[in-house]
């Protein structure tokens, strides 16, 4: 990624800053299920975590989580809504973690990366959750019928995806659909 599609990001974070809602709660379906699957302990990992908001939202629930992203001035405004918080402004290829979290969260990060960035980001999401962790991400899929771009997928072709990279689907969480997935090491 160069630093044009950086600064990008950069301008998508003052965006929401000025104009999306600093809080976000999750539905209660997801809050029930990540009460059911994780321990109150739980440490989470958001990747592109933007300006924060679903970082606030995991803590208010009680869980440990560490947030990245590759815009510094999403880190800025996230520090803001997340004081105390471990909060990096680095791009998943610098992460080196092993077996560190029970959850890793994404929304609409994947879908954003050309086919080979997405099984690499995969690669560095199972090497960083623990045993029969679990990967819940937030990602749209093409509608039956439409033609795929290579690294979009329609909801078949995306569990078949996930499947392929060691990614087992657990459950999928309508209306933009959640996938949860569990990772067997």
């Amino acid at each position: 990624m160069d630093s044009e599609e950086i600064d990008k990001w950069d301008e998508e974070s003052e965006r929401a800053w000025k104009d999306d809602a600093h809080d976000i709660e999750f539905a209660e379906s997801i809050v029930g299920l990540l009460k059911e699957i994780l321990p109150p302990n739980a440490r989470i990992l958001d990747v592109g975590c933007g300006i924060g908001k679903h970082v606030k939202a995991f803590r208010k629930l009680g869980y440990t989580v560490v947030g990245i992203d590759q815009s510094k001035k999403a880190i800025e405004y996230a520090k803001i809504l997340n004081p105390d918080t471990d909060l990096r402004n680095i791009r998943i290829q610098q992460l080196y973690s092993h077996d560190e979290f029970d959850l890793i969260h994404t929304c609409a990060v994947l879908q954003h990366s050309i086919h080979q960035r997405q099984i690499d980001m995969l690669h560095t999401f199972y090497n960083a959750l623990k045993p029969n962790g679990y990967y819940l991400c937030a990602e749209c899929t093409l509608p039956p019928g439409a033609s795929s771009d290579g690294y979009s997928f329609t909801y078949v072709g995306w569990l078949t995806f996930m499947d392929a990279n060691n990614f087992k689907h657990v459950k999928t969480i309508p209306p933009w659909p959640y996938y949860l997935y569990r990772v067997n090491k």
